[in-house]
């Protein structure tokens, strides 16, 4: 029996089968060990860098490899691993930042350096990888059929798309290089999850989708399917704001607005002015103890320069010590209503496709955890449509619950509130729907006039002239009368913001298309975080002209959201994505969804086996996505952006600073956020009673102004970053018995 061939032959294949498992498996533990121990992979504050999350996607893909080995999956699971490793590798070479820029790929002169060029070999070999198995297995891949329609619509398909995967600079040659950088991962990345999915086994494939396909149509399912993806927004969402923002606004509008709740919470529509403490806005920043962006002190009040809407609801967050989870509510909430308007003008399969999209989308999930008033002003839209939608058929009150939703946008953010409102108005009048009940169409109006209206009294209270808004006042007042405003000319907009946020000077054509890059670059990098695109299905859907009546809103968002902020001089920055664009991305989702369908029905009839690998194509490709992008954005970026820092917190925690005046020094006394909104955001709201003051130190004088005004606190003063070249320490102290522990209330 020892001498039988049989028996050998088997035990070989034996042996061969423990090998092809267990030495993925090793390597994967070694290098996950390699990651955990070695310091190189960590910042000073212990966060992981995000070379670190490169390796731990290749223990990922090492994973993969040894769970498909020896399994009808082995060949899928073979490029799978490869798309995860190809867009962590290009991710590697995009240069994001923790401080407001354009994202670029990194130049081609530093691609070769010893940072870059471990990754550019790791593309090239998935590329040679690629090409070779295409031409092995060519027969069994098949590829596309001319398509119908001609040369044209393919030819601006593809203007559009690269018009969408770089982000153009005013150095011409920067960006043909980016362009072609680009291109190759977009190819690299679509040819490996294409791969991974033509490769799978078909039976399992067509299988599994059919039973998935028919477990959402089971009512049971179909019922509680939204309410989970909505949790698993909401439970997401909380998770990024604690590990990525620290549970405090990172971005200059986002701590006003925390400013405008917290004094909204105590029942005040602005403060007094801090006592000696200078005034601001102007360009007398370094006067104010107090000041940080998107604030004014006129002598006698001060507030925060935007609208009320969204911070009338963080308010309630501040109420219940929890301001950082309104906006996962929000998010959620969004994820319900979203189904819900979908599913009334399509039906459940659309909305359902459209929903787990949004649900998995970076920039949704970024921007739920933030502390900007956008996800707010989408959740007020939504309500806006579904209330006129649903008071055609159903009771009275959803008219009002549509007329509540408009005006709430108008509070919130007035522009949108006025294009929305438009397109609202006529979809309600019967523009591609039917025309709403004279009575219902009334009160959906008064409703929604009666709460847009209260912005003229809040303008009257703050700047003294209903028709002038805050916003207004800070610019004219920081730089120059007319300088943020609608329109084109080169009066506009001169801000002295001297970097590739806004290359130009004034508003013109130039300024249109770049602002216009810039929005449709980071919407079709973050909005589903696909390596080869996000929009690519949308575009599709929109060149061959594939609308009809139901899709009237969703399109019309889209297009008065491109149109009106193209007379805006600034693109909105890239923040949180394309966050002026935001209400652009549950269009964008739905004609995604509406696109992958047409090509679905074009191609193949639903029982087709294509169209289970199509799905899993998708599926792929958003998990990719889910395993990189996310994480790579809050490493990478999010970590610590701005220079926001919850430091204050944490040397509270070890101090107690109690009732203490706390000062805060910094390297760039001219540059009123950093380190200052950092501490600023830990503030009482009224600067009185109980809880630490933080303030910024601005040298002697100001100091002794400070003093004076709360003379009773022992005075610390702390070191922000741009002094000690990481995390905030304390400079100096109070004599022991001068501190006073008292927990300041967080």
């Amino acid at each position: 029996m020892l001498n039988d061939p049989g028996s050998a032959t088997n035990a070989r294949r034996f042996a061969s089968s423990i090998y092809r498992r267990l030495l993925p498996l090793l390597v994967a533990s070694a290098l996950a060990a390699y990651v955990l121990l070695t310091d190189d992979f960590y910042q000073a504050d212990g966060f992981l860098r995000p070379l670190g999350w490169f390796g731990v996607v290749c223990v990922f893909a090492l994973l993969v490899l040894a769970l498909s080995q020896l399994t009808p999956w082995q060949n899928s699971g073979v490029f799978f691993a490869l798309a995860l490793l190809a867009q962590a590798s290009a991710l590697q070479l995009v240069d994001a930042g923790q401080h407001p820029a354009p994202q670029h790929y990194v130049r081609w002169t530093e691609l070769l350096d010893s940072r870059h060029a471990g990754f550019v070999a790791a593309l090239l070999a998935i590329t040679v990888v690629l090409a070779l198995s295409v031409y092995r297995w060519r027969d069994r891949i098949g590829f596309p059929r001319r398509a119908r329609s001609g040369f044209l619509p393919i030819a601006l398909l593809l203007i559009l798309m690269a018009f969408a995967t770089v982000s153009v600079s005013p150095r011409l040659l920067r960006t043909v290089g980016e362009l072609m950088l680009a291109s190759w991962v977009v190819v690299v990345g679509a040819l490996s999850v294409a791969l991974a999915a033509a490769m799978a086994p078909p039976l399992a494939v067509t299988r599994s989708w059919d039973r998935f396909r028919d477990a959402l149509r089971t009512p049971r399912v179909a019922a509680v399917f939204p309410w989970a993806l909505a949790c698993w927004v909401f439970v997401a969402s909380v998770a990024l704001n604690t590990v990525a923002f620290d549970r405090i606004p990172h971005i200059p509008d986002s701590v006003a607005y925390l400013f405008q709740a917290k004094y909204f919470a105590e029942g005040q529509l602005y403060l007094p002015a801090p006592a000696d403490s200078g005034v601001f806005p102007g360009r007398n920043h370094d006067t104010s103890a107090f000041s940080v962006p998107h604030t004014i002190n006129d002598g006698s009040k001060w507030y925060g320069i935007f609208p009320p809407g969204w911070p009338a609801l963080l308010a309630m967050g501040v109420l219940l010590g929890a301001p950082w989870i309104v906006n996962p509510i929000i998010g959620a909430a969004t994820i319900l209503l979203v189904y819900s308007l979908i599913a009334r003008l399509h039906h459940r399969g659309i909305a359902q496709a459209a929903i787990s999209l949004l649900a998995l989308s970076p920039q949704f999930l970024a921007m739920s955890a933030s502390f900007m008033s956008h996800p707010f002003a989408l959740l007020c839209a939504l309500l806006m449509f579904l209330g006129i939608e649903r008071a055609r058929t159903e009771s009275f009150a959803w008219a009002v619950v549509g007329g509540v939703g408009l005006g709430a946008l108008v509070l919130v953010r007035p522009i949108e509130g006025v294009l929305l409102g438009t397109i609202a108005g006529l979809w309600a009048l019967g523009i591609a729907g039917t025309r709403l009940p004279v009575g219902r169409l009334l009160m959906f109006a008064a409703i929604a006039v009666g709460i847009g209206a209260l912005l003229l009294p809040y303008h009257e209270t703050l700047t003294g002239n209903a028709l002038y808004d805050p916003i207004t006042k800070y610019f004219d007042e920081t730089y120059y009368q007319g300088s943020n405003r609608l329109g084109f000319g080169s009066e506009i907009g001169n801000v002295d913001w001297k970097t590739d946020l806004d290359p130009f000077s004034g508003h013109g054509l130039r300024d249109v298309v770049f602002n216009t890059n810039q929005n449709l670059y980071m919407l079709n990098f973050e909005l589903f975080g696909w390596v080869f695109g996000s929009l690519w299905f949308a575009a599709l859907f929109i060149l061959y002209r594939l609308a009809r009546k139901a899709d009237f809103v969703f399109v019309a968002t889209l297009a008065v959201v491109v149109v009106a902020y193209s007379c805006y001089w600034f693109s909105g920055g890239p923040d949180i994505g394309a966050r002026y664009w935001y209400q652009a991305i549950v269009p964008l989702t739905l004609l995604t969804v509406r696109g992958i369908d047409s090509l679905r029905r074009h191609r193949h009839d639903a029982s087709d086996p294509a169209d289970a690998r199509l799905m899993l194509f998708l599926a792929l490709a958003s998990l990719t996505a889910l395993i990189n992008v996310a994480p790579w954005r809050i490493l990478d970026k999010y970590h610590h952006y701005h220079d926001m820092r919850a430091d204050i917190r944490r040397l509270d925690r070890i101090h107690t600073f109690g009732n203490s005046l706390v000062l805060i020094r910094s390297a760039r006394a001219d540059h009123p956020f950093a380190e200052y909104a950092s501490a600023f955001v830990f503030n009482p709201p009224l600067l009185t009673g109980t809880g630490t003051i933080y303030a910024r130190d601005l040298g002697p004088d100001v100091r002794a102004r400070l003093q004076a005004s709360f003379p009773s606190r022992p005075v610390w003063v702390i070191e922000g970053s741009s002094l000690t070249g990481g995390a905030m320490r304390i400079a100096e102290r109070p004599p022991a018995h001068a501190q006073k522990p008292d927990a300041s209330p967080r």
